[in-house]
């Protein structure tokens, strides 16, 4: 399914730019709530907290930050650096549902909005680097194919990079670009969109050329990639991609699962855990889609709502959005003891001990 569902997607974009149907605000909210609920782009958010809290891999590093000056008296650095996070989420989703300076609240929901196009595509890239990893654990690269390997996983970083640059561009003005800056986008919209387009080719030729791809479906997953160019003016592939992304952690969190060294009674935990913070995100997307979203993608702050609502709100879209600081932490895989602590989990079932095997033979006499 998380191969063929951004297929979908595709084409049902496809048919509704031929059929070219009007849409509501109401319609992209509720597109917005299916998404967040039944295919979990919002509700994985709270499982990311089970992980973490959970596993013995996770646990393990975040013990290893704890910092030797006195003055944190021996809590992790990873506890304390995500406590501040939450309090400035929190502060500043606060700040927007209270503000009625509209100039202020549209740059800062400028970064609300960008936040989640840089997590989404950077799973999209690390799930690339996986299926690398993944090709890596089934050849014996010669020399010359290692050395491809290492240019084309630089040239993927770099296309990676370039996407995000335009894809961001292109929805950050569509939000705020008329308002804002009042730009003229008769022109700018359909350059971006090019933009886009050749930076979602440029990945896939870099991807190709990469030794032995064909033994992966690394190709067949970017295609999603492609949702990106349309999802600006589409609303079925805007869909498609948070539809997408949530499922995507389905296949991560089955790995993390199957992977780690914890027991059956760790896994059981992971499970309960991971069910009770899902309802209750699912109970506070409800709630969210019902009392009005304090900041979305296409709509303004909502003030008009109670005090207690206000907090309900904010506190949900604090998970939400610490969840974003917290997988790009624990993901680090520059990091040395995340690399050795953590990659095997996310590695595709059994691929860290063929990737042991072939390093042996390799090195092999």
């Amino acid at each position: 399914i998380i191969l063929i569902l951004p297929l979908l997607f595709l084409v049902g974009s496809i048919v509704e730019i031929i059929i070219s149907p009007s849409y509501t605000q109401d319609d992209h909210r509720y597109s917005r709530f299916i998404t967040s609920l039944f295919f979990l782009n919002g509700v994985h958010a709270f499982a990311t907290f089970a992980v973490i809290c959970t596993l013995p891999e996770f646990r393990s590093w975040i013990s290893s930050t704890v910092s030797p000056s006195r003055w944190t008296f021996g809590v992790p650095t990873f506890w304390i650096q995500l406590l501040v996070v939450c309090t400035l989420i929190f502060a500043t989703f606060t700040w927007v549902s209270y503000s009625f300076e509209p100039e202020l609240v549209a740059i800062v929901s400028l970064l609300i909005v960008w936040f989640p196009i840089q997590h989404g595509l950077a799973q999209n890239f690390g799930i690339s680097s996986a299926y690398n990893f993944k090709v890596r654990s089934d050849f014996v690269f010669s020399a010359d194919e290692q050395s491809r390997a290492q240019r084309v996983e630089k040239l993927e970083k770099r296309a990676y990079k370039i996407l995000l640059l335009t894809y961001s561009l292109h929805v950050l003005l569509k939000v705020r670009g008329r308002g804002l800056w009042h730009l003229d986008t008769k022109v700018l919209f359909p350059l971006l969109t090019f933009a886009t387009t050749l930076a979602v080719i440029n990945w896939l030729i870099c991807a190709m050329k990469y030794p032995n791809v064909g033994g992966s479906n690394k190709i067949f997953y970017l295609l999603r990639l492609f949702l990106l160019p349309i999802a600006p003016n589409s609303l079925v592939a805007a869909a498609g991609l948070a539809a997408c992304h949530g499922i995507e952690y389905v296949g991560v969190f089955d790995n993390l699962k199957k992977n780690t060294v914890g027991s059956s009674e760790v896994r059981t935990r992971l499970i309960q855990w991971t069910v009770v913070l899902c309802t209750i995100g699912a109970v506070s997307i409800i709630f969210r889609s019902s009392e009005g979203i304090i900041v979305d993608l296409y709509g303004v702050p909502v003030r008009n709502l109670p005090d207690w609502a206000k907090l309900v709100n904010n506190l949900s879209l604090t998970v939400a959005y610490a969840h974003y600081w917290v997988e790009r932490e624990t993901f680090k895989f520059r990091n040395p003891t995340i690399r050795e602590k953590i990659s095997p989990l996310v590695c595709f079932p059994d691929q860290q001990r063929k990737s042991a095997m072939r390093t042996a033979v390799r090195a092999a006499p």
